[in-house]
């Protein structure tokens, strides 16, 4: 099966936050037998932020104004990386599963994306801010990672328990097979029910007569999951709790940061 997942990257930064996605990106990994690659990325932006007199960082826990020196940054980030490398490596160890680290000092999307080219799948959380509890928000890079890395990129929901049902959208049945194949895969690896909706019978319909021989499931099994829908609103897909959901990105009707400001859920973008 081409979804076979050989390699997972993990993305993280210098939010607070960021070390959250460590333990499901570990699980995931675990699960598909593939070597878990973090990338910890020092944002160039802030170094660059610090050389300014004028420039201020206030603390969102007490409202005080912190140092905002370079050299300030240079500690508080290396002492960061420090502890999720820390972090990493235990979770990785716990597992039992091949891990990697590597750190870098840069853009944080363009490193990000230069890290990714040899990742079978991206995870990261949809915001690294902490003290949000379930708030439908999304991060500037994870945001940045679905418009422009060509690898499926999940962004995960930390808040939110282990999903319970995995659901693929088949918008357009001239691309049902690969979110099928996905949807079944992903669904194995976290052995949960899965689903598919389509906006008619037609649609699959079309979908079985173009991949008579391929199928992972068998067409009464195939129908049997999927349900079907005139249209597959934002409104219709915030009624599935515990539910990760499954889209090609080049399909959605709208925004996937529009998307993922509606809806709490995790998402795959293939």
């Amino acid at each position: 099966m081409k979804q076979q997942i050989s390699s997972i990257l993990v993305a993280l930064d210098s939010s607070s936050g960021s070390g959250k996605i460590l333990k499901p990106a570990s699980e995931l990994a675990h699960r598909a037998h593939a070597e878990l690659k973090a990338v910890y990325v020092e944002d160039i932006e802030w170094f660059e932020a610090s050389k300014y007199e004028f420039t201020q960082l206030v603390s969102s826990y007490t409202g005080t104004v912190i140092p905002f020196s370079e050299k300030h940054i240079t500690k508080h980030s290396r002492a960061l990386g420090s502890t999720l490398q820390n972090l990493f490596v235990s979770v990785s160890e716990q597992k039992k599963i091949k891990y990697s680290y590597h750190s870098s000092k840069g853009v944080v999307s363009k490193e990000l994306l230069d890290a990714a080219l040899e990742a079978g799948l991206i995870i990261i959380n949809r915001t690294s801010h902490i003290g949000i509890p379930k708030k439908k928000i999304i991060g500037g890079t994870a945001r940045y990672l679905i418009e422009n890395s060509i690898q499926p990129v999940l962004i995960w929901n930390d808040k939110l328990e282990w999903p319970r049902n995995v659901i693929g959208l088949c918008y357009n049945s001239m691309q049902g097979k690969e979110i099928i194949e996905w949807t079944v895969y992903i669904g194995r690896l976290l052995d949960q029910k899965i689903r598919f909706l389509f906006p008619s019978e037609e649609s699959l319909a079309t979908i079985e007569q173009s991949n008579k021989d391929k199928w992972l499931l068998s067409g009464e099994e195939l129908r049997n999951f999927s349900e079907f829908y005139s249209e597959i609103t934002l409104e219709l897909l915030g009624k599935y709790k515990d539910t990760l959901f499954i889209v090609r990105r080049s399909e959605l009707m709208q925004d996937p940061a529009d998307l993922l400001s509606k809806l709490l859920n995790p998402v795959l973008f293939i």
